[in-house]
């Protein structure tokens, strides 16, 4: 990703704040949709032969298209459903030893800070993290504004464990993995996914510079997790994959 093309972004944003930040603003449609160009521009390598079709489902189009499936235990995709919506969640699924544990409820939003559990947080080999009270508030803040769910909420806590032990070089490259991914996953809405974030990332106090000054902002995960905060919030609808 170019350096420059993020220095325009910032420099943007900087500008249009108050219309990107404010629907009611009059000129608010036209510089989202600037802002996405950009977006496109940073995720884009070089040229790209044709605009991929997207292929993300939103968790409230999966759980509208399966929920039949979902509310049945009797249902004969029952299993299969609740596994991938956990799944989808950051929580990893384990047949044989999870059978009959309803899934679906893992991936259901927390309803206070103190239903996230950080104490399984496993920071990396050879580093000592110290306790910060005040960012374990900001972080609990955060999820619970995101709609996020306490298993996946242990999950992202433990992204930011390894980010204590990623170096420059190391986050590069995430940052063009996490730019492929969502090219393939977005195809041609990849700009506007990303420019959503973002606004999510903005509207929380602290979260977009703790992001940055991290290097999670370049983490697959966490850029997910954040775009479909914004499809919750109607910043971004992501096109059904055929």
């Amino acid at each position: 990703m170019s350096e420059n093309i993020d220095v325009e972004i910032a420099d943007f944003r900087g500008q249009h704040d108050g219309a990107l930040m404010s629907k009611a603003h009059p000129e608010h449609e036209v510089r989202m949709g600037q802002l996405s160009a950009l977006y496109e521009r940073k995720f884009t390598p070089g040229e790209m032969v044709a605009p991929q079709a997207s292929k993300a489902v939103s968790d409230a189009d999966y759980r509208a298209k399966h929920a039949d499936a979902l509310n049945d235990r009797a249902h004969p995709e029952h299993d299969l459903r609740v596994k991938e919506l956990a799944e989808a969640n950051g929580v990893a699924v384990q047949d044989e030893q999870n059978a009959g544990v309803d899934f679906s409820r893992l991936a259901e939003p927390a309803q206070q800070p103190t239903d996230y559990d950080f104490s399984s947080i496993q920071v990396p080999v050879g580093l000592e993290a110290s306790e910060s009270p005040e960012l374990e508030r900001y972080a609990r803040e955060w999820l619970l504004s995101g709609e996020v769910s306490p298993a996946e909420g242990s999950a992202l806590a433990n992204v930011y464990a390894e980010s204590l032990n990623w170096t420059h070089d190391q986050i590069g490259r995430m940052a063009d993995q996490t730019g492929r991914e969502l090219r393939s996953k977005y195809g041609e809405q990849v700009g506007a996914a990303a420019s959503a974030a973002l606004k999510v990332a903005d509207e929380l106090p602290g979260l977009r510079d703790f992001l940055e000054s991290s290097g999670l902002i370049n983490n697959l995960r966490v850029v997910d997790r954040l775009i479909r905060a914004a499809e919750t919030r109607g910043y971004f609808k992501a096109n059904a994959g055929t």
